[in-house]
Formats: structure tokens, sequence, C-alpha cells
């Protein structure tokens, strides 16, 4: 990575670490979750999935681990008075306005613990690892990430630990 990523050999060992980290972990829930589909829509379908599962068994699917890293998101998203999304928002580069319009709605309206905010947690975690695999993040700013990195890779963990199987 020093040698043939720009960038790296500057970003101080925390930024290196969360980095690692979060593509190892983004690595087994595609493969553990996903079975190797890492598009956006392959989260949503597992999400619906789980939740089905809960249902069937009598249970609603737990969204309450989430809600920290929802709480996180919506204060780096999300403008002072809590209406609608700020500029860093847009930072996250949607491809998919239905996707955007999704993430969006969790973050400024809903309030309830539905399977939504998870949706809207795997985008943003989508995005981020989007950003960061295609290049968005190196071409701008990779350092200092540590904190979305950290949120993402524990909305990954706890995404695994959903599983039915």
């Amino acid at each position: 990575m020093n040698q043939h990523q720009i960038g790296y050999a500057g970003l101080d060992r925390d930024d290196r670490t969360a980095i690692r980290e979060f593509a190892l972990l983004w690595s087994i829930f595609e493969s553990q979750a996903l079975f190797g589909d890492s598009r956006a829509e392959a989260m949503i379908n597992y999400v619906d999935d789980v939740a089905k599962v809960a249902e069937v068994e009598d249970r609603r699917l737990l969204t309450a681990p989430f809600i920290p890293h929802l709480t996180y998101f919506r204060d780096q998203f999300i403008d002072a008075d809590r209406t609608s999304t700020n500029d860093l928002f847009e930072t996250l580069a949607f491809r998919d306005e239905t996707h955007k319009a999704l993430v969006r709605h969790a973050l400024v309206k809903l309030n309830d613990e539905t399977p939504e905010l998870v949706k809207a947690l795997l985008i943003i975690v989508h995005r981020l690892r989007d950003n960061l695999f295609r290049g968005l993040k190196w071409r701008k700013i990779c350092e200092k990430q540590q904190d979305d990195l950290y949120h993402a890779s524990k909305i990954l963990m706890k995404a695994v630990d959903m599983s039915p199987t």
C-alpha cells in the first residue's frame, strides 16, 4: 500500500488500521451475509430476509444495537436544526436516488426501530466502501476517517451477527 497508493504512507497508524480493519470486515460481511454480492440491493434483501425469519419465529428484527451508529451518522449528515441532510451527506456520492432517499428519510424522519434503519446504515457503509475501494476517498481526503470506519465496521459485525443461519 505504501508503494502503490498515493497518500497511504502519509496516513497515521490509526487511519491505516481503520482502513485495514474495515476492508477485512467488509470482506467477511460480503462473503457470509451477501454470498459475494456486494450491491446495495443485496444488502436490502439481506435485511428483508432476516426480518422475515424473525417474523416467522414470532419476534422482531432487533435494531437497538444499531442505534448508536445511527446517532453517529445523524450527527455527521444532518443539519443543526435536524430537518434535512447537510453538505457532508452529499460526499457519500450516491448513485441511486432511491437509496439516497431511503437513507435521508431514515436519518431525518425515522424514530422507530425498523428494518429501514438497518438498511439505511448498510447503504451508508456501502457508500463508504465504494468511496474507499473505488478511489473517491483517495482523490479527496482519507485521513481522519477512523470514526466513520469504526462505526461502519461495527455495523458490519452486527449485520453478520443478525444472520438467521
